[in-house]
């Protein structure tokens, strides 16, 4: 079952932040150029940088389960948690063995890419975004012209 929710939990913190990043420039214009809109800035970091803990805490389930497949094998929740660690923050750990390991291995480092190349700047301002308490996501209303 948490395997489930797990995987749910992943995709579901993939569309989100690709929604935001996709639609938010698309709809959003001013003088200077595309910008997604946020509310609270400090909040918006906060939560990105949940996500990211989110993202870690998620894949130790997957490595938990598939644990005999990585040499050394997995068998606790800390060394779970330990091989997801390794994997986001260095690219290294444990050795998969087995082609299910070494699928989970991959799909972990495409979300550390995807985070790198997406989250990551917008924490550190790479991307242009404007705060604004007058305006809030999603609503239709034009943005202001004011900078």
């Amino acid at each position: 079952m948490c395997l489930v929710l797990a995987a749910y939990r992943l995709l579901d913190l993939s569309q989100a932040l690709a929604a935001i990043l996709v639609f938010e420039p698309q709809r959003r214009r001013d003088e200077q150029g595309s910008y997604i809109l946020v509310r609270h800035s400090v909040r918006w970091v906060l939560i990105t940088l949940l996500n990211l803990a989110e993202v870690v805490l998620y894949f130790s389930f997957f490595y938990l389960s598939e644990g005999c497949s990585f040499e050394p094998p997995i068998s606790t929740r800390i060394g779970a948690l330990y091989q997801s660690c390794a994997i986001f923050i260095t690219g290294g750990g444990a050795v998969p063995e087995t082609d299910i390991a070494r699928a989970i291995v991959i799909l972990h480092l495409a979300c550390l890419v995807f985070f790198l190349v997406v989250a990551v700047p917008i924490i550190l301002s790479v991307m242009r975004a404007k705060e604004r308490t007058g305006e809030t996501l999603g609503d239709g209303a034009e943005p202001d012209k004011r900078v």
